[in-house]
C-alpha cells in the first residue's frame, strides 16, 4: 500500500487526530519543494496557510471529516519552502488507523487550471466589453447613418413636388443639399472601413523611428498647416515605438488632424508632439495643443465610435476610436487629459515584447510627457 501511495502523481498527506502530519508521499515533496523529514510532525498549516483552523488542540471534532467537508475538492493556496504561493485543490477523506481516526488529504497543484480559468475570465470580460461596444456602435450607426438618408429622401420629395418648369430654379439648391448629405454618409462609411481594417489586417510590428514618422505626418499636412499658420513642435525623450508602421501613421495622422481641426482656433496656433519612457518596456506618445480642450465629462466618451464634442461639427467621430483600437491592440492605452488645451496620450511598446504575457504598462504620472508653454 505504501508503494502505491508513493507512486501516484497526486499528493497524499495523512493528518492524525491531533492535527499532525503523519505521512506524505514523494508528490508532496516535489509539489512543495520540501523534504518529508521537514514536513512530518508539523501541522497542515505549514503547507497550506489557514488550514490549521480545521484542527484545534487535538480535538477530533474539528477534523475536516467531522465538519462535513466530505470528498468534495476545496481550493486553497499552498506555500513552498521558498515562500512562493500557488493554487491547489484539497480533498479530505476520513480514515481509521487501528483505534485512531485520521484524515487523508489528497493534494493537486491546479496552477495551470487556475491560469486557464483566469484567462477564460479575462476573455469573458473582454467579450462583454466588446458586446457592449458593438451595441453602442449599432445604436450610433442607426442614428448617424439615418440622418443623411432622411435628408436625401426629404429633398428628393421636394424635387418631385417642384419638378414643374416654373419651380426648376429650386432644384439646384435641393441637389446641392442631397450631394452634401450623400458625402457625409460616404465619409462615415469610409471611416468604418478604416476602423475595421485595423482589426482585420495582420500587423507587421517593428521598431519605428518616432522622429521620422512624425516628420512624415507633418509633411503630409504641410499645406494645411501653412494655410492656417500653425506651428509644429517636436520634443522626443523616447525615440522609438514597437508597432506596425501603418498603425503608427494612423495614430499620428488622427491626433495631429484632431488638433488642427479643434485645437488651433485661439491666438496661439501651435501643436506639440512629445514622447517619454513610462518604463523600460513602454513609451508614452503625446499630442498637445492650446485649444479649448476636452471637458472631464466627455474625456472617455469621445473615444467611442462616431462620438464628438457638441461644438465639433467637423470630422467623422472615427479617428479617436481608431487611435484607442490601435493602442489596445498592442496592450497599451489611449486617453485625453481633461482641461484647457487638449493633451492626448497613447501608450505603445518601446521595444519588441519578450512574450505575449508581458505586463501592461504602469502609468507613473500621466501628463509628464510635456505640455506647451506660453
Amino acid at each position: 500500500m505504501i508503494d502505491v501511495i508513493e507512486a501516484i502523481p497526486v499528493g497524499v498527506i495523512e493528518v492524525d487526530a491531533q492535527g499532525k502530519i503523519a505521512l506524505v508521499n514523494r508528490s508532496v515533496e516535489r509539489m512543495f519543494q520540501t523534504p518529508r523529514d521537514q514536513i512530518l510532525g508539523q501541522t497542515l498549516e505549514m503547507l497550506v496557510p489557514g488550514s490549521g483552523a480545521l484542527w484545534t488542540d487535538g480535538e477530533l471534532t474539528r477534523c475536516p471529516a467531522a465538519l462535513g467537508l466530505g470528498n468534495a475538492p476545496r481550493q486553497w493556496r499552498g506555500r513552498r519552502s521558498d515562500g512562493t504561493v500557488f493554487p491547489l485543490s484539497l480533498t479530505f477523506n476520513p480514515v481509521t488507523r487501528g483505534s485512531s481516526d485520521a484524515t487523508l488529504v489528497l493534494v493537486m497543484d491546479i496552477t495551470e487550471q487556475h491560469r486557464a480559468h483566469c484567462e477564460l475570465q479575462s476573455l469573458n470580460t473582454l467579450l462583454v466589453e466588446k458586446n457592449a461596444e458593438l451595441e453602442r456602435c449599432v445604436l450610433s450607426l442607426s442614428h448617424d447613418l439615418r440622418t443623411p438618408i432622411v435628408t436625401i429622401l426629404g429633398y428628393l420629395g421636394h424635387m418631385n413636388l417642384d419638378s414643374a418648369p416654373s419651380e426648376m430654379r429650386d432644384l439646384k439648391a435641393y441637389l446641392k443639399r442631397v450631394q452634401g448629405a450623400t458625402e457625409r454618409l460616404r465619409t462615415k462609411i469610409d471611416g468604418l472601413v478604416r476602423l475595421s481594417r485595423v482589426g482585420q489586417r495582420m500587423p507587421e510590428p517593428q521598431l519605428n523611428d518616432l522622429d521620422a514618422a512624425i516628420r512624415a505626418a507633418i509633411e503630409g499636412r504641410a499645406d494645411e498647416l501653412a494655410a492656417r499658420g500653425i506651428a509644429m513642435r517636436v520634443g522626443l525623450e523616447a525615440p522609438e515605438v514597437w508597432c506596425d508602421p501603418q498603425h503608427l501613421e494612423q495614430v499620428l495622422e488622427n491626433l495631429i488632424g484632431n488638433s488642427i481641426r479643434y485645437g488651433c482656433g485661439g491666438s496661439e496656433q501651435a501643436i506639440e508632439v512629445v514622447s517619454r519612457h513610462v518604463d523600460a518596456d513602454w513609451v508614452e506618445l503625446g499630442v498637445n495643443d492650446k485649444g479649448p480642450g476636452v471637458p472631464a465629462a466627455d474625456a472617455e466618451r469621445i473615444f467611442g465610435l462616431f462620438e464628438r464634442l457638441p461644438n465639433q461639427a467637423e470630422g467623422t467621430g472615427v479617428g479617436l476610436a481608431l487611435v484607442r483600437h490601435v493602442a489596445t491592440r498592442y496592450g497599451g492605452q489611449a486617453w485625453v487629459e481633461p482641461g484647457a488645451g487638449a493633451r492626448f496620450r497613447v501608450i505603445l511598446p518601446g521595444r519588441q515584447p519578450v512574450s505575449e504575457s508581458d505586463a501592461a504598462p504602469v502609468l507613473l504620472n500621466p501628463g509628464q510627457a510635456g505640455t506647451l508653454t506660453s
